[in-house]
């Protein structure tokens, strides 16, 4: 007879160990994204109060660092439906859907305004129209998600290239400081976005990883190279 007693302590056991990894990895990560956000926010209020004159950065830098978070927690969800096509993650994966649906005509008022374009240089127009473009795209994009038509490596690259976007426009945007202090405050803020969307990607591989209950070599390589990146930040 086989030992189905010993089999389900086993499955116990797997799927303790499973939610202790859950855990160990899941909730550091989160952490230390929340900690980015707060500082993002605290220190970009902090370079706008030091120099009102490049009205650009208040027009844009805070809302482009608000809706960042839309598409991040959107991407992490898709990732992770992906590979579990459960009906709670299909519910989370509408729900951050929806979430950057509601937030995106906002975002691009607030992107296309007068405070905006204005101020705005030519390259920082370019990459405001790319990124406002992008993001407008997800639409025709999210039912390929739902239908799971597309690899996860196509997630990724889809949900990246607008936060890639959002960074080169804080790049922009300090390059064109002519306050010391507050070039320099810029500066750090960009480092600190490029830090929290390099840990948020990693969230996500982690957090699909973790929802197919596997580990590939694939997916090895692809943590360690983006722990690099993050680590050069």
């Amino acid at each position: 007879m086989p030992n189905t007693n010993g089999q389900r302590a086993g499955g116990r056991r797997g799927l303790s160990i499973r939610r202790l990894l859950y855990f160990l990895v899941s909730i550091p990560l989160l952490t230390v994204i929340g900690l980015y956000a707060f500082v993002l926010y605290s220190t970009v209020g902090d370079a706008v109060n030091l120099d009102r004159g490049p009205n650009l950065i208040n027009a844009t830098s805070l809302p482009a660092a608000k809706f960042d978070l839309f598409i991040q927690a959107e991407r992490r969800a898709s990732m992770i439906y992906l590979v579990a096509p459960t009906a709670a993650n299909r519910a989370q994966l509408t729900a951050a859907q929806a979430a950057t649906e509601q937030n995106f005509p906002t975002f691009r008022s607030q992107m296309t305004s007068a405070a905006t374009t204005q101020a705005a240089t030519t390259a920082e127009t370019n990459v405001i129209n790319k990124m406002t473009g992008e993001a407008q795209q997800l639409s025709a994009f999210r039912p390929q998600v739902i239908a799971r038509a597309v690899l996860p490596a196509t997630v990724m690259a889809t949900y990246s290239g607008i936060l890639t976007d959002e960074l080169s426009l804080f790049v922009d945007e300090t390059l064109s400081l002519t306050n010391a202090p507050t070039a320099a405050q810029a500066q750090a803020n960009t480092i600190e976005v490029a830090g929290r969307e390099a840990l948020s990607r990693e969230d996500a591989v982690v957090s699909a990883a973790l929802a197919a209950r596997q580990v590939t070599a694939a997916t090895r390589v692809q943590l360690a190279q983006l722990a690099g990146a993050r680590q050069a930040v």
